[in-house]
């Protein structure tokens, strides 16, 4: 999406339309593509607008009058010193959690001068200590810099999970700064960069901010209802009884424990998911310790395209590594490992981790006893079929 971004502005048929009388107050981009346009897809178009290379023709200039308008004064001083900055999407850290953006501000000579981390919260909430520990993560990996975490939000929340960190404080930020400073740019834009900063402009403000309204209205509504003792009742009865995915990922997790202990070396396994603390989550991933080397980890993977999987939306069997370094990512690229023929899905890499094989995809039907024997029945099967070919190539790396 980042690079799609950038391909978008520097096209020669988005330049067309942008030349077109009236276009601006007729269509919008992001309203098109607003099925597409989800949170991580949001932290993309920021990075690219936040990298002074990234093909918008306005240097540092969005990155600056963003800080500006946010109003983090030494960060607004380091920006105005820096030559050139660079984002990337989905900065991994060494315990497989990714931070959304991380924004290096560099001098003259390409030194590193400062860093801006932030953490993107559209539609989801907060994981267990996640802000603590990407400050900590950043002070680990950057020591010698200025640096600063950023929690934006539609409503520019506080956060509950971050840290009283000295060597690098947190703030929260409202989407409000970034339809500020869409306004400011657009003066100053080509006409091409002006009608994409008016997109940008309209759609935060009437999808985000203006949802962000809605959502704070229908908490007041479910909050009076909790005020009367019957209506509190029925919800909870509602809210205890909702069909989770919790009882199938127990499931999915036994079937797997008693795959490896039939194994003639009884093979331990670490279960995971992410987000953590969700009930449906979008991924469930299981690391057996066989498949561990230095620099890597090797997981058996149920992916949902979807941020909150329910009845109806799929999951996708993938075998994928999360890999500590770029030479760790080579090194699974060259596994040679002798798998059964790979269904396309159009999965990628992402953050820290490198796709190495795509099964089946299920649907999900109850979110019950059809889903846990389904999807249990469909990890073992692929378990059988590649779990020796697995661990003889990671024992030749």
């Amino acid at each position: 999406m980042e690079r799609g971004f950038e391909h978008l502005i520097r096209s020669q048929d988005w330049r067309r339309l942008a030349k077109m009388p009236g276009v601006a107050d007729a269509f919008n981009v992001f309203q098109v593509l607003d099925n597409a346009v989800c949170e991580n897809s949001w932290s993309r178009i920021l990075a690219s607008l936040f990298s002074s290379n990234g093909g918008h023709d306005l240097d540092m200039r969005p990155l600056r009058t963003w800080l500006s308008e946010v109003g983090e004064s030494r960060f607004i001083s380091l920006a105005k010193r820096a030559s050139s900055c660079s984002a990337l999407c989905e900065w991994g850290t060494m315990e497989r959690r990714r931070l959304d953006i991380l924004i290096k501000l560099l001098d003259g000579r390409g030194h590193l001068i400062g860093i801006i981390g932030i953490e993107n919260k559209v539609w989801s909430g907060e994981q267990h200590d996640q802000l603590k520990h990407y400050q900590a993560a950043l002070c680990v990996a950057f020591p010698t810099v200025l640096k600063i975490l950023l929690y934006l939000t539609p409503d520019g929340r506080e956060s509950g999970t971050s840290d009283d960190c000295k060597s690098c404080p947190y703030r929260p930020c409202s989407y409000k700064t970034i339809v500020r400073m869409c306004r400011r740019l657009q003066s100053s834009a080509s006409k091409e960069m002006r009608l994409l900063l008016s997109s940008l402009h309209d759609f935060i403000d009437q999808q985000i901010l203006t949802s962000g309204v809605m959502k704070t209205k229908i908490e007041q509504i479910v909050s009076g209802l909790y005020q009367n003792e019957n209506h509190r009742k029925t919800l909870e009865v509602i809210f205890n009884n909702r069909p989770t995915l919790d009882g199938v990922r127990a499931q999915i997790n036994k079937q797997a424990e008693e795959f490896f202990a039939r194994k003639k070396l009884s093979v331990k396994c670490e279960f995971q998911q992410w987000p953590e603390t969700v009930a449906n989550p979008q991924e469930v991933k299981i690391f057996p310790e066989s498949l561990e080397k230095s620099g890597f980890s090797i997981a058996y993977m149920l992916r949902s395209k979807a941020r909150h999987p329910f009845i109806g939306d799929s999951y996708t069997l993938l075998i994928a590594a999360w890999c500590e370094s770029g030479a760790a990512r080579r090194r699974i690229q060259n596994l040679n490992a002798r798998l059964p023929k790979r269904t396309a899905h159009d999965f990628k890499n992402w953050a820290s981790w490198e796709l190495i094989w795509e099964g089946d995809t299920y649907e999900l039907q109850d979110l019950s006893g059809n889903d846990s024997r389904n999807l249990s029945r469909l990890l073992v099967k692929t378990m059988t079929k590649t779990y020796e070919p697995l661990k003889s190539a990671v024992s030749k790396v």
